[in-house]
Order: structure tokens, then C-alpha cells, then sequence
């Protein structure tokens, strides 16, 4: 962010025409969001799989406990 704001800066003392600051100005912006965007993606894409692995997890220790639960006769040597 301060590195955009040296070249802005730099841009203007220099003289440089108003419709390229206004691109510099809507790169930076663009950029910025698209970070925004990533990061949101990120966390959600991790929540998502964080859920899933808990479901995961108590579903096979749920069914463990029912395995256990059951009656399975023993089937000795004939």
C-alpha cells in the first residue's frame, strides 16, 4: 500500500498526464480487491473442509461405537 502511494506521489510531481494516475489509481484498486477476494476464498475454502473433516471424524467414531456395540458371535475353528 505505501509503495502505491511513493508512486502516485512520484507520478503527479512529475507531471504525468491526469487519465494515467486515474489507471494507476484503478490497478491499485483492482489489485487490492482480487487480494480481498483470494483471502475470503482462502478462509472459506479452509472452514469448509475444517467441517468437513469433524463430520468425518464423528461419523467414524460413531460408527466404531456401534460396531462395538453389536452381538457378533464368535465363529470358532469347525
Amino acid at each position: 500500500v505505501f509503495f502505491f502511494f511513493v508512486i502516485l506521489i512520484i507520478a503527479i510531481l512529475a507531471g504525468v498526464r491526469p487519465y494515467l494516475i486515474v489507471v494507476l489509481i484503478c490497478i491499485y484498486l483492482m489489485i487490492s480487491d482480487v487480494g480481498h477476494l483470494h483471502v475470503t476464498f482462502v478462509k472459506y475454502l479452509f472452514r469448509s473442509f475444517a467441517y468437513f473433516l469433524m463430520g468425518l471424524f464423528l461419523f467414524i467414531y460413531l460408527f466404531a461405537i456401534e460396531l462395538s456395540s453389536l452381538n457378533i458371535p464368535d465363529i470358532g475353528p469347525c
